[in-house]
């Protein structure tokens, strides 16, 4: 997975802010059908599509500014968060995993797609987890 800088509109977003916590930038909120995308030419989120009815995001789901991934578009990254973050929402993140993913490029061709798992910081719920387990055990109990 190389790292290159993305457009000019988010080089202000560093990697990680003053205190060397990594950032994301969110693009859908968990429990929405909505998916937003940065517009670089546009300096804006556009809806870029909607789930399915009966499906929705299950985490904030998002990406880490000024990085591109093999895929051209910015690294993905899934976030936990105690309550769904907005879209835009910049949030400081402790990276727990990695999540190895296949999608389709536009011509049907299978391309890697992986997604870093990482925990919303601060966070009530998931402030301890320092691994993918501590996070997973959380999820499921209060």
């Amino acid at each position: 997975m190389q790292i290159q800088p993305m457009s000019a509109t988010l080089e202000f977003l560093l990697l990680h802010n003053e205190a060397g916590e990594w950032i994301a930038v969110i693009e859908a909120s968990q429990g929405t059908r909505h998916e937003f995308k940065h517009k670089a030419e546009w300096k804006a989120f556009v809806m870029s599509g909607v789930l399915p009815p009966g499906l929705a995001f299950p985490h904030d789901f998002g990406f880490r500014p000024s990085t591109r991934g093999d895929d051209g578009d910015a690294l993905d990254v899934l976030v936990r968060a105690d309550e769904a973050l907005p879209p835009g929402t910049v949030v400081t993140r402790r990276i727990v995993g990695l999540m190895k993913a296949e999608q389709q490029d536009k011509g049907g061709r299978p391309e890697r797609n992986d997604r870093v798992i990482a925990v919303a910081q601060p966070s009530h719920r998931y402030g301890e987890g320092k691994e993918l387990q501590d996070v997973a055990a959380r999820a499921v109990s209060p």
